[in-house]
């Protein structure tokens, strides 16, 4: 269920939904998780990280195995962060 959850996250993170929640200002998908969902900022980063890199990112094929259930989503975020441009690898 988390990779579908993800996938919708990717979709409204790529058409700047977030800012539209009941007129409520959110500068980032991010934020508006930490808003929404009272998530950390490390946790919210954690999961748009993912979902972009799921849907318009390396990860396409992960994503496809997060969305059947053949990773889990902690591999998927493991993978994700790899893909971040700060990381050391």
């Amino acid at each position: 269920l988390q990779g579908h959850w993800l996938a919708e996250l990717a979709d409204v993170d790529a058409c700047g939904a977030a800012d539209a929640d009941q007129g409520l200002p959110a500068p980032s998908t991010a934020s508006w998780l930490r808003a929404r969902l009272r998530l950390s900022a490390t946790t919210a980063r954690g999961l748009v990280r993912t979902a972009r890199a799921r849907d318009r990112g390396p990860l396409t094929a992960t994503g496809q195995a997060l969305t059947s259930g053949a990773i889990s989503p902690a591999h998927a975020q493991v993978l994700a962060a790899g893909t971040h441009p700060g990381c050391a690898g």
